[in-house]
């Protein structure tokens, strides 16, 4: 059985760790006169390039840096684009990516908290990085500290890592109301991504798992209250129209 390319991105304020295998599938285009061989991939994610790095990231470096270097090598690399959720929502990334529908996951392992536990290590850790450097560093000694344990992990899927992503930068409150202190969001309605609603525990709030595609509509209706989410999450799905607070302080008037 081939093994397929799996992205894997941790959005906590610490590391986005970059994850993917061996094979891929070829296409039987032939080879071009100046190749040994065509290559072409689907990739994909559940999240959109706008107001995602570690997505944008895969499609302005990611993509054209494997095009330029297979070239050196006499191979032609193509990439068809499954962003924003076309194949597979966040939730099933992995599934999508081990069947085949998928040949590139773009994933964030926030959203896989059983399946991707050990690669969610930052979202029980009190504090995050905001330097890039610092945070590449600590992502890419930790997974090599831990290879084989992860390695094995992500082959009951039929994925295999590849390395470490980008940070993306510190999470924050968003709410609709301000938050002065930890006891302000007793009894309200928290969303996060999934393995980071345990930082919601033992403080009194509700912590309800989404995604940052439900997010504007959920906050509207009431489903939940607030995110645990950084500025990028909320520029980029404009949810300063629905919550006006951001790390407690009213938005544009800290």
């Amino acid at each position: 059985m081939k093994k397929r390319l799996l992205l894997i991105v941790t959005a906590i304020a610490l590391i986005l760790s970059l994850a993917a295998c061996g094979g891929g599938s070829s296409s039987s285009k032939g080879p071009a006169p100046t190749t040994k061989k065509s290559y072409s991939f689907t990739i994909g994610s559940g999240h959109s390039p706008a107001g995602f790095p570690y997505v944008s990231a895969a499609q302005d470096f990611f993509e054209p840096e494997v095009i330029a270097k297979a070239a050196e090598l006499g191979y032609e690399v193509t990439f068809t684009e499954a962003y924003g959720g076309t194949i597979a929502p966040l939730a099933d990334m992995f599934e999508a990516t081990a069947s085949g529908q998928l040949d590139i996951g773009v994933a964030n392992s926030l959203f896989e908290p059983t399946k991707a536990m050990l690669l969610n290590y930052n979202a029980y850790c009190p504090f995050g990085i905001d330097d890039v450097a610092t945070s590449y560093e600590i992502g890419t000694r930790v997974y090599e500290a831990n290879k084989e344990t992860i390695d094995k992990m992500l082959a009951q899927y039929d994925i295999k890592y590849l390395g470490v992503g980008i940070p993306i930068s510190s999470y924050n409150l968003l709410t609709q109301f301000p938050v002065e202190s930890i006891a302000d969001l007793k009894g309200h309605k928290i969303a996060a991504a999934g393995a980071n609603l345990y930082l919601l525990n033992g403080i009194g709030a509700t912590g309800v798992e989404s995604n940052l595609n439900e997010a504007y509509t959920s906050l509207q209706t009431g489903v939940y209250e607030g995110w645990i989410v950084w500025p990028n999450g909320v520029n980029g799905y404009k949810m300063d129209e629905v919550a006006e607070y951001y790390g407690g302080t009213l938005q544009g008037k800290d």
